[in-house]
């Protein structure tokens, strides 16, 4: 939780459901964002004004910061982050318990851009959903498996599908369910195609769904 502190900096707690803080309180700028919790410690990132000196961190639980270049650096599975999506940079994987990091292949064709970012529950797999909007909106989903560092197409892919309004994710039993519009569909990693299944359209737009 970022709460106002004194003067122009906030406070960085932790607090648990019943709202006792736990651990120390850390002193820090207003400008840094929320982005995941890591094994490893705490993934934020950071603008100053007029979008300068951007860059993530990671702050480890023994008070240890990790600084990363790309203010939008993604967490994928356990301590991996995916950076470059942007394309201002070499998509990378980085390790940032160990330092270790991977150079990967842009698996995308020309005019898509990254999305989202899911990572398997309890495995090593990820999917990242990439998006074309013109002439015609497109959604293609790629599997990347972190530990080789290879990249495999959804089968059906790229599918007709505004991708802003396009959400996804995994299911405790390593099944990628996938919402557009008034349609979804689901996909477990061997399957040659998704199994597409009808839902009421939504009165408002986009498609966050959570999985239970």
């Amino acid at each position: 939780m970022l709460r106002r502190a004194p003067g122009r900096n906030c406070l960085l707690c932790e607090v648990t459901l019943s709202g006792e803080h736990r651990g120390a309180k850390l002193l820090t700028t207003c400008r840094i964002g929320l982005v995941a919790d890591l094994p490893a410690g705490l993934l934020t990132n950071f603008a100053g004004p007029l979008g300068r000196n951007a860059h993530a961190e990671v702050l480890r639980h023994d008070g240890e910061a990790i600084r990363i270049a790309d203010e939008f650096a993604q967490p994928v599975v356990g301590n991996l982050l995916l950076t470059g999506l942007h394309r201002r940079m070499h998509l990378v994987l980085r390790d940032v318990s160990t330092g270790a990091a991977r150079r990967l292949r842009w698996p995308a064709k020309r005019r898509y851009s990254a999305g989202q970012v899911n990572g398997q529950l309890h495995g090593q797999l990820a999917t990242i959903g990439f998006g074309k909007y013109s002439p015609a909106d497109r959604y293609d989903v790629r599997l990347l498996d972190t530990m080789t560092g290879d990249w495999q197409q959804l089968p059906d892919m790229p599918t007709p599908a505004i991708p802003k309004t396009t959400d996804m994710k995994w299911t405790a039993d390593g099944r990628v369910v996938i919402l557009a519009a008034n349609a979804f569909g689901i996909w477990r990693p061997g399957d040659s195609h998704l199994a597409v299944r009808g839902v009421p359209p939504p009165r408002q737009p986009g498609n966050q769904f959570v999985i239970w």
